[in-house]
């Protein structure tokens, strides 16, 4: 177990209706609010943006609005926010909707609480301070709604770069978590939302650092939990058991406790990320692409631990004798999953794209998106270099 450091400063707050305490939890920071949210109409038609606005106005709050984020959220609307927050003198922020509202949400924060360029930020812990956030998801999956990470696509650049900036004063302040908001939910963001909670876990749970009993077991239990109750949620949106626990296991696996006393890998994200830019693709999908290919690609650096994954959350019987026949099965069942449970696609050709040519293009994209370049990951079981990377797309080709 290596040495760690744990802070977590976000008020979570769980339950029904529990958007409704909006106006009062941002009244505790100032008298003026900006309500963030997504492009689509449907905040408005569902009658949540009214609800949620007013909630703002009965607490006295003044509310200006700025919808429009996308998925994948873009930098040219999080100025517009940085902009419009100094410029009338905000004093919270207010983010509905997914993990990009939330993404937007936080970059407008740190922006309105720094005096230089936001992309000044980028380097890890450069964020010191932000301006407060409150966040409702709509829904779960990216874990933004606790987590020190906001994504975002640079659109001033072409082709688009996709980066994280990581920073523990980036947490929202406060969460208003209602699994009942996701209720209303296409299946298939419930579908991309559960491969990204599974994918986030793993970025932790495939280490080399031994001595992890106890967060190994949280990690299990939260893709365990997505397995058993994504195909529940699918089938019956609105039961609200599913939902709560989607949620939760969201949440926690973004949470860093589960992730603080080992070292993790970031491969999964750093490969998708190329993928849903060049494609805008949903962040889930793009997961459920290039995940399974990934671990076909390195499970025989460790076979133990991928055998004990098949075992613990996918149900695989261990065979003593063969623990990489363990492994396999685990991650046949995986990528089966995916494609009958989830209904998501697990091949490029599948959705008519990657290509030789767009393989390049995404190996371009690491190399320039990555901290660090190549090899990733280096020095671990897991290092993966420009040939190792290219290897992985062409398996997940078709």
């Amino acid at each position: 177990m290596n040495n760690f450091e744990m802070y977590y400063p976000c008020d979570y707050v769980f339950g029904k209706d529990v958007e409704l305490e909006a106006g009062k939890r941002a009244s505790q920071f100032g008298k003026k609010v900006l309500l963030h949210y997504d492009g689509g109409d449907f905040l408005e038609k569902s009658g949540l943006l009214g609800r949620v606005r007013d909630s703002l106005k009965a607490a006295g709050m003044e509310v200006y609005e700025l919808g429009g984020v996308r998925p994948n959220p873009v930098l040219s609307l999080m100025r517009k926010g940085i902009e419009l927050v100094k410029k009338e003198g905000i004093d919270v922020v207010v983010g509905l909707g997914g993990g990009s509202t939330m993404d937007s949400s936080k970059m407008i924060c740190m922006g309105a609480a720094y005096d230089g360029d936001v992309l000044d930020l980028k380097p890890f812990g450069a964020c010191k301070k932000m301006l407060p956030l409150i966040v409702i998801p709509t829904m779960s999956g990216t874990g933004s709604e606790i987590s020190i990470c906001t994504m975002v696509c640079n659109d001033e650049v072409e082709p688009e770069e996709k980066f994280g900036i990581l920073s523990f004063a980036i947490i929202p302040t406060v969460t208003l978590m209602n699994p009942e908001l996701q209720y209303t939910l296409p299946k298939k963001q419930i579908a991309a939302g559960c491969m990204d909670i599974i994918s986030q876990v793993m970025n932790t749970y495939f280490t080399e650092t031994t001595g992890t009993f106890l967060t190994d077991r949280m990690d299990e239990a939260v893709m365990e939990t997505v397995v058993k109750y994504a195909p529940i949620a699918l089938e019956n949106p609105t039961d609200y058991d599913a939902r709560s626990q989607i949620a939760l296991a969201a949440s926690i696996g973004a949470y860093f406790m589960i992730g603080y006393d080992r070292n993790g890998r970031e491969s999964g994200h750093t490969l998708e990320n190329p993928v849903t830019t060049t494609h805008h693709l949903a962040h889930g999908q793009g997961l459920a692409l290039v995940t399974p290919a990934i671990m076909k690609y390195t499970y025989k650096r460790d076979i133990p631990r991928f055998a004990r994954w098949a075992n613990t959350v996918m149900g695989v019987p261990v065979d003593t004798f063969d623990l990489e026949k363990t492994a396999v099965e685990g991650i046949k069942r995986f990528e089966d999953f995916i494609k009958y449970r989830l209904g998501l696609a697990t091949r490029f050709e599948e959705l008519g794209i990657g290509s030789d040519e767009d393989i390049e293009r995404y190996v371009e994209l690491v190399r320039k998106g990555s901290w660090n370049g190549f090899p990733l990951q280096g020095g671990s079981p897991y290092e993966l270099s420009e040939e190792d990377v290219r290897a992985i797309y062409k398996l997940a080709q078709k």
